[in-house]
């Protein structure tokens, strides 16, 4: 549970710097590389709580850095599927999809 509430207050970020994208890129790096660090525990500690609110955060930082990149989505409008904790798996494929290429 800490590690989720950790990855929720950087989705809270909110940058005012001239800098801000580079800011919110290593906060998406840094949840990219804990959402790879769960996938081998998944059924033994995060069974769904750890990932919902991994994907929920990159959601939110994805959305600060490129309005554009949601605007793609199928869920853009900040509707329930998207932000509700409970993703269809096309939402979290893109959202992964997102994640990884604005982190390069």
């Amino acid at each position: 549970m800490p590690i989720s509430i950790m990855e929720l207050l950087l989705s809270r970020y909110d940058s005012q710097n001239d800098d801000a994208v580079e800011e919110y890129e290593e906060i998406l790096q840094n949840l990219v590389w804990g959402y790879e660090k769960k996938i081998p525990y998944a059924e033994e500690y995060f069974k769904g709580t750890g990932f919902r609110t991994n994907f929920y955060s990159r959601a939110v930082i994805i959305s600060k850095m490129s309005e554009q990149s949601i605007e793609q989505l199928q869920q853009k409008d900040r509707n329930a599927i998207l932000f509700s904790g409970m993703p269809d798996a096309q939402t979290v494929y893109a959202i992964d999809e997102l994640s990884y290429q604005l982190i390069k």
